[in-house]
């Protein structure tokens, strides 16, 4: 036998051979190779707005873009990306999209994702169609900005820009923050994002339009994004020279129809002394002998112009601002990337004037943000905003030291007193293992009770809405409406909600009998958590993964969970037994105007004309800001009904704000018995005018939500009407539905911005 087989083993080995070379031949070594090559590799992870790698950062509590770079394998792959990041409580948040990636080719993805904490890892996930994880990698490498840090991006190479950062007005009062204000430079087109709210870290842009190829890599969907970032409140910088100030204002531009002027002549002169005294610099730009090119503007009617600087030796404005939607749009008639302005001195105090950002800073303190955990500062109105929407009524507070003076009971009852208890009174030490848990059980069950008696067990929601009309922007028939919600849940048990927020309409008089306006019909939803300023234990910047719960949620969209358009919809927001959760949801839509003004600037900041309710709702609480002036009326205007601004009362506005000011520190008072009466609605309308003249003492900063800030609208001489309407304006939407069956606390102020009034 042993021979035998000696004798067949080359043969057997032969035959092996054949097999081996036969199944190469039909293709069974190339799927072997196939197997052992993924599908699909993450190549790259970009996060934030800078072109160059090293300077990816995020900041904190805003929408940042993430962009992926995706290998594919031997075959096409379609399957779904996956980003996540903590909010502002440390839970992660996660945001999804379907990519599809050809057979050996790299693709790049964009998402957008909202961090809330510093200690931020971008967690990216890859999973084909049947939900298996095919690839996963992670970005720690990136730097955090404090919500305080101003971002400007820039387009092309504005000379002076890269400068500001230095400037004392933008130097942290904290030593150990980096200075206020960072520049960000963005790649054209691949690094223009687009979506807007990529843009929602940025205070402003400037797009310096001497950059070659800039306005035509600008002209495709890239500038549709940055348009309506603008349009939704944000500062759009242009500057060039006159060649490229005729390519802007040609009727086939993109950016022709937010010009608030148009150019009307080019100059040369040597003679720039009107700029130098506009930054109140000695240093002079031109030498003798030299001359400059430079535009002037001629305002364009109906837009709200305002004239910023007028040359003398052009003979015309060469900086024009003016409102485009809730957003402003400044032009330069001066080419800022060339000698001699690109090596002027005073070059940066020149974009310091232009870009306007006083007020920006936070309010000043003794105690630096770093040691704000310690202390418990409020220093942001979001804050207050946010505190004062976790007050329930019906729902008591529990002091601090009470909750202490328990624990320590507590641990008194469980240490010394049931020893010596064991030890004097019942002598038997072995009997521990009956009394040490009963008074586990009998605590646990006496402080289960108290917080039924406590806390209640019912749902509970405060809401407070604003509404914006822009009055300005539209035909007359429609307008461009934003709406902003905040919400803060109380829920009695252990539980995952699906949030989301639609508008409903302000013509009726039964706001809480009204359907609201079916997803289709409205331009836009985003719903996302809302955070506080401040870097204390449950603000932002500081949880470092110490959530209350470890599920995650989902921002979702509206018809498709996997697609890239704007999540309006949370699923899975976990909210412990007895805890809260603040969520914030914005919309946009177009809405018929909410009233009529007409009205007339007598000179001096001084107002007249009258304003007439068209809307189904009686303004209660109004008032009308104007230049640095206020007119508070001291009756409710009914649906329909005309009032003359000669009945109202005038103030000062930044002595109304002050006064309003003075009783929030009331929000933070932990004695369960006090009774709060701050008005949400006056903690509105500091936001709404937060930058506007200096603060006073007592005024708070808003850092957070400075998109709810009109403050810029009122340098453009814009009226804007605030009034509390009664009922809410928005539907909070609770896994689909409106919940009938809770206890809700819900108002809103509706804040309508008008065009510039007619001189007398």
């Amino acid at each position: 036998m042993r021979s035998s087989f000696r004798v067949h083993r080359p043969i057997l080995a032969a035959m092996l051979a054949l097999i081996a070379v036969a199944g190469l031949e039909r293709g069974g070594g190339l799927a072997v190779a196939r197997q052992s090559e993924p599908v699909v590799t993450i190549e790259n992870i970009r996060v934030g707005l800078a072109e160059d790698r090293a300077d990816q950062s995020y900041k904190i509590g805003t929408w940042t873009p993430v962009r992926v770079d995706l290998q594919g394998g031997p075959e096409r792959f379609a399957g779904e990306l996956r980003v996540i990041v903590p909010d502002d409580g440390g839970v992660p948040t996660i945001v999804r999209r379907r990519v599809d990636v050809p057979a050996r080719s790299l693709a790049s993805f964009s998402t957008y994702v909202r961090p809330g904490d510093t200690a931020t890892t971008f967690r990216v996930e890859v999973f084909d169609e049947s939900g298996r994880l095919r690839a996963l990698e992670t970005e720690d490498n990136v730097s955090w900005l404090d919500p305080e840090q101003i971002v400007l991006a820039v387009i092309g190479n504005p000379g002076g820009v890269d400068l500001l950062p230095s400037m004392s007005e933008f130097r942290s009062t904290d030593p150990l923050q980096d200075a206020r204000l960072v520049v960000s430079r963005l790649r054209v087109p691949e690094g223009i994002p687009d979506r807007w709210y990529g843009y929602d870290a940025v205070e402003a842009l400037i797009l310096d339009l001497n950059d070659p190829g800039t306005l035509e890599n600008l002209q495709d969907f890239r500038s549709q994004p940055l348009l309506q970032w603008v349009r939704n409140g944000g500062h759009l910088v242009l500057a060039g020279g006159f060649a490229q100030w005729q390519l802007v204002s040609d009727p086939d531009s993109v950016l022709a129809d937010v010009l608030p002027a148009l150019p009307a002549e080019r100059t040369e002169t040597g003679d720039l002394g009107t700029i130098e005294s506009f930054v109140g610099s000695i240093s002079p730009i031109t030498t003798p002998g030299n001359l400059v090119s430079v535009t002037s503007f001629e305002p364009v009617p109906g837009r709200g112009a305002r004239v910023l600087l007028v040359d003398r030796s052009v003979g015309g404005p060469v900086i024009v601002r003016g409102p485009y939607g809730l957003g402003r749009v400044t032009v330069i008639g001066l080419s800022v990337d060339e000698r001699p302005f690109a090596d002027w001195r005073d070059r940066n105090a020149f974009w310091s004037r232009v870009l306007d950002l006083g007020g920006r800073e936070a309010t000043t303190s003794d105690t630096s943000t770093s040691s704000a955990f310690y202390t418990g500062e409020v220093r942001d109105l979001s804050s207050y905003l946010h505190r004062s929407l976790e007050q329930f009524q019906g729902v008591r507070l529990v002091p601090f030291g009470w909750v202490a003076g328990f624990v320590f009971l507590y641990i008194l009852l469980i240490g010394p007193g049931d020893y010596f208890f064991l030890k004097r009174v019942l002598k038997r030490m072995e009997l521990t293992w009956i009394t040490f848990p009963a008074i586990v059980v009998v605590v646990s069950l006496i402080a289960y009770a108290t917080a039924y008696a406590v806390k209640g067990t019912d749902l509970r929601i405060n809401r407070v809405d604003v509404v914006d009309i822009d009055q300005g922007f539209g035909d007359g028939d429609r307008y461009l409406a934003r709406g902003t919600s905040f919400a803060t849940i109380f829920s009695p048990q252990n539980r995952d909600y699906d949030v989301t927020v639609l508008p409903l309409p302000l013509d009726t008089d039964a706001p809480e009998a009204a359907e609201p306006l079916p997803p289709s019909q409205v331009d836009e939803v985003i719903t996302t958590w809302f955070g506080t300023a401040e870097r204390s234990f449950g603000g932002m910047g500081n949880n470092g993964g110490m959530a209350l719960t470890s599920a995650g949620y989902a921002y979702q969209s509206p018809n498709d969970p996997r697609s890239s358009t704007p999540p309006s919809t949370l699923t899975g927001v976990r909210v412990p037994i007895w805890t809260t959760r603040a969520l914030m949801g914005t919309w946009f839509d177009d809405m018929p105007p909410a009233l009529d003004a007409e009205l007339t600037d007598l000179g001096g900041n001084r107002l007249d004309g009258t304003i007439t309710n068209r809307l189904g709702r009686t303004m209660n609480q109004v008032l009308i800001a104007y230049a640095g002036d206020v007119y508070l009326f001291d009756q409710p205007i009914a649906p329909g009904e005309t009032v003359r601004i000669a009945s109202a009362s005038n103030r000062n506005l930044t002595g109304y704000l002050d006064q309003i000011a003075r009783s929030f520190n009331q929000i933070y008072t932990y004695d369960p018995n006090a009774t709060v009466s701050v008005s949400r609605g006056d903690l509105i309308r500091s936001l709404s005018f937060a930058r506007s003249g200096r603060r006073q003492r007592g005024q708070k900063s808003n850092l957070v939500l400075g998109q709810l800030d009109l403050s810029a609208q009122l340098d453009l001489r814009r009226p804007i009407l605030l009034a509390e309407l009664e009922g809410p304006s928005s539907a909070l939407l609770l896994d689909g539905e409106q919940p009938t069956t809770t206890t809700q606390e819900r108002s809103t102020v509706l804040r309508v911005l008008l065009p510039t009034p007619m001189a007398d």
